[in-house]
């Protein structure tokens, strides 16, 4: 895993990922995550970000949860919930949704009954 900045920091035409500006390095408490545990958060935050719709990941990697043991699947299901809620915080919002904008009566003034949340 520390590798992977490091690979990611490259010039393009190494490999490296050039576009990004700041990172966010999440880790769990016991550090202790196999392969098929670490992909589970992986593809379900690129499908998050993808659909909160505020960036294009660069990454399309889509791994599914083959193989994942049941215990293993419920723990980290629990995780991106986690990194959801935490990584505001620190000013990484591209995986909350795009706010939609209100409907109006003629008022100018939002009407609660056709508003979308």
């Amino acid at each position: 895993m520390a590798q992977r900045p490091k690979q990611h920091n490259r010039p393009g035409e190494q490999g490296g990922k050039d576009f990004w500006e700041r990172i966010c390095l999440v880790t769990r408490k016991d550090q202790n995550l196999t392969r098929a545990q670490a992909r589970y958060p992986e593809s379900t935050l690129i499908s998050l970000a993808s659909q909160a719709g505020r960036c294009r990941p660069g990454n399309s990697t889509a791994h599914g949860h083959a193989g994942l043991p049941e215990s293993d699947g419920a723990d980290m299901a629990y995780f991106p919930e986690q990194i959801r809620i935490v990584l505001p915080v620190p000013g990484f919002d591209f995986l909350r949704g795009q706010a939609r904008p209100s409907a109006l009566n003629r008022t100018g003034l939002a009407d609660s009954a056709t508003a979308h949340p």
